[in-house]
């Protein structure tokens, strides 16, 4: 769900009322977890989560590009045997391999399963083996799951899978949110392809 208090009449205790109608509410429904995201510079949402008993569990960054702006050279030549293909039906336990760290709750297996949009699914392959894969949403743009074995990581593997990920991106623009931001290496991959951080 999302919350929104209209701009004349922010300040004045709205958003502060809804959680106190709504808190008792869930628990009675049975609700046991309450999880939510709030972009960290908006301090006045930030601070009203803290206030209401909100910790903080992780910190996410979120990258946009232009795909005519991005540096997708990859270093891969046709005789490592690399290529990508799409995937009819994922293996998501075996896909889970392949993480450096959870998605978010958006961006979660589940979520992708339950996603009405457009969405491809593509696997980098060595040989009959998959090493990498990638998900888009076509027409956003939205990047909600990316990842690449770790013995496969930094040989372009990566890159090559983004570029074809890229071609799927029916507005010329990519999106990858929600990035873990105690993931160093993602960042620089992102980074390195001329990603832009929007917000973190």
């Amino acid at each position: 769900m999302g919350t929104g208090v209209v701009p004349e009449f922010r300040g004045k205790g709205v958003a502060d009322g809804m959680f106190d109608f709504l808190i008792p509410k869930l628990r009675q429904s049975g609700v046991k977890q309450y999880l939510l995201e709030v972009i960290r510079s908006n301090e006045k949402a930030y601070n009203l989560y803290k206030k209401k008993g909100f910790g903080e569990t992780r910190q996410f960054e979120c990258f946009r590009a232009e795909v005519a702006s991005l540096n997708l050279e990859s270093t891969i030549d046709a005789e490592t045997g690399i290529s990508i293909k799409p995937i009819e039906k994922p293996e998501w336990s075996f896909f889970e391999s392949f993480w450096m760290w959870r998605p978010s709750w958006q961006n979660s297996v589940n979520s992708v399963k339950r996603s009405q949009g457009r969405k491809v699914v593509l696997g980098a392959f060595k040989g009959s083996r998959c090493v990498g894969y990638g998900i888009v949403y076509s027409e956003s743009g939205d990047i909600p799951q990316f990842a690449v074995k770790e013995t496969f990581r930094r040989q372009g593997v990566g890159t090559l899978l983004m570029k074809a990920l890229a071609r799927e991106a029916r507005r010329g623009r990519l999106a990858v949110v929600n990035v873990d931001s105690s993931s160093q290496e993602t960042l620089d991959f992102l980074t390195t392809l001329d990603f832009k951080n929007f917000a973190g």
